[in-house]
């Protein structure tokens, strides 16, 4: 209906074989070419990580794209003013997980060379400055549902209707902006953005080691902004950019109504490898370290793939533990960190 493949497995149990599902029953990982899990799963996907619950709703997640619950809700509720309620409902809905396979729609809507000309017009200042502004500064968190539907690898055609702008042309134009060499202002370093990351989603870093984030993410240069009210959360993510950078820039003054954040933005479906993660009790926030890596070294241009990514069984002694409480974003860090510590020893 929205033209994204379906991302719930317990959905497509419940369609094809009315199986009713009362506790978590398994957990795999489908490869594309393996016939004995194709057989077993019905799944087509690649990579695909099919987890199944029942908590109350249908439910599942996947490393294909974000979770959501109910995705005409999801985005019935984007067609709206988004006040901060809704937004609460919108982080309540769905779970945003990195992977190792770029999203078939934004393939399709999002990627792919401008003509000379178009690029050469895209990418001059004003026409940037103003590209910069309608993410960092437009109204009703514009740059929230850009990354919301880049999670969820639907609705690019649409079009936003605060901005007049049809989401998969403004993404691949801010992509574009981003990585225009020369046009641009780098940073090589450490980025920080603060977040509130539920366990499931620190766990499935770990667990895919090298992958794709799908949205835009904003950080800033200074750890202060990220620490501090209204960025702060249970989670510090660091990001030290300096071996890639190609895909990330400073946001300038004329590009933003905040230039106190100190924004670096970095481009959606850049290549990250996880670090490390702990807990820092003098600050009382999980830390989670990641770099950027060579984009040309590690993403397969054939089939828009994670080089060399390998595959296991996701632990069903963690899952067990409980379904709506390892998707809470909301834990206070030190709570977080206990479950955490469970996650790495699953491992």
């Amino acid at each position: 209906m929205f033209g994204s493949k379906a991302s719930c497995f317990g959905d497509q149990l419940l369609e094809k074989h009315n199986i009713e599902l009362d506790y978590l029953v398994e957990s795999f990982i489908c490869e594309e070419n393996d016939p004995v899990d194709k057989a077993k799963t019905g799944l087509k996907n690649k990579y695909t990580l099919g987890v199944t619950f029942n908590n109350g709703s249908k439910g599942g997640l996947t490393t294909q794209m974000a979770e959501t619950k109910d995705l005409k809700m999801f985005l019935d509720i984007m067609d709206k003013d988004i006040d901060d309620g809704s937004m609460k409902i919108l982080k309540q809905l769905c779970c945003f997980l990195p992977v190792r396979s770029k999203g078939q729609n934004f393939i399709k809507f999002c990627m792919g060379l401008y003509e000379t000309t178009y690029r050469n017009q895209l990418v001059s200042k004003e026409s940037m400055d103003k590209i910069f502004k309608y993410y960092t500064s437009s109204p009703n968190w514009f740059c929230t549902k850009v990354n919301i539907l880049l999670g969820l690898d639907t609705n690019f055609e649409k079009k936003d209707k605060d901005t007049g702008l049809i989401y998969g042309d403004y993404i691949k134009q801010l992509k574009c902006c981003i990585g225009w060499q020369g046009k641009t202002k780098n940073f090589s370093g450490i980025v920080y953005r603060g977040a509130f990351l539920s366990p499931i989603e620190i766990y499935a870093y770990r667990f895919k080691d090298t992958f794709y984030i799908p949205s835009f993410v904003s950080t800033s240069i200074d750890i202060n902004v990220a620490t501090k009210s209204p960025f702060k959360g249970n989670v510090l993510i660091k990001i030290d950019i300096s071996k890639e950078n190609k895909f990330s820039t400073i946001i300038q003054n004329d590009q933003t109504i905040y230039p106190d954040e100190k924004e670096c933005l970095l481009s959606c479906y850049n290549i990250y490898h996880f670090k490390n993660v702990y807990y820092d009790k003098s600050k009382d926030y999980v830390v989670m370290e990641l770099e950027t890596v060579s984009y040309d070294n590690t993403n397969n241009l054939k089939d828009h793939t994670i080089i060399g990514a390998t595959h296991g069984d996701f632990p069903l002694k963690f899952l067990k533990s409980g379904s709506d409480f390892i998707k809470k974003r909301d834990l206070p860090a030190k709570e977080l960190w206990k479950v955490v510590e469970e996650i790495i020893k699953c491992k």
